[in-house]
């Protein structure tokens, strides 16, 4: 479901309504959502912590002194400026979540699709994972996938959290997807 509200995968039925209007074009949830993956080791690609960040801004064309700027903002943000310099595979994993989610954070999307950001880590990570997801919230709007909705439950007003069936969610109470119909 979270490929699909984040335009990586397209629906095999049904159609998708973004604040009461119908959604065409899968650029219109690209523009506005960033996934981070379960695995982040499937998304990291960057020789250094900081260039890992900097790439989704290369390619979108930002500006250098912008993205020099941006970069050391979301790292801080994150918890990681003083790793910058390091190769991302001597992280823990943890800091690789981390990193993950600071790259997609990075690029500045209205809504933040977290797919089992925990499920990997251990308890000390978690928290430390936990903690920045709720700093985030209080800038944007997070999804998160998660057998484990209780971890969540202590998290700002901006997360919500919703245990049910999808169809049931989505019918009743999305802040950001209205409606959604078969």
């Amino acid at each position: 479901m979270l490929k699909i509200l984040a335009g990586i995968e397209k629906p095999s039925e049904g159609k998708i309504y973004l604040d009461g209007k119908e959604v065409k074009r899968r650029e219109e949830l690209l523009s506005i959502s960033g996934y981070v993956f379960q695995n982040p080791q499937t998304q990291v690609i960057g020789a250094t912590v900081e260039e890992d960040v900097a790439f989704g801004l290369e390619n979108i064309n930002m500006e250098r002194d912008e993205m020099v700027k941006r970069v050391e903002y979301v790292l801080k943000k994150v918890g990681l400026w003083e790793f910058r310099d390091y190769d991302p595979s001597l992280l823990s994993g943890g800091q690789l979540q981390r990193l993950a989610i600071a790259s997609v954070v990075a690029l500045d999307p209205d809504v933040l699709l977290l797919d089992e950001p925990l499920s990997m880590l251990d308890p000390d990570s978690a928290d430390e994972v936990l903690e920045m997801i709720e700093d985030i919230s209080t800038e944007k709007t997070i999804v998160v996938a998660t057998h484990e909705p209780e971890r969540y439950a202590f998290i700002s007003k901006k997360l919500v959290i919703r245990d049910g069936m999808v169809l049931e969610i989505f019918r009743n109470q999305n802040p950001l997807f209205r409606s959604f119909s078969r």
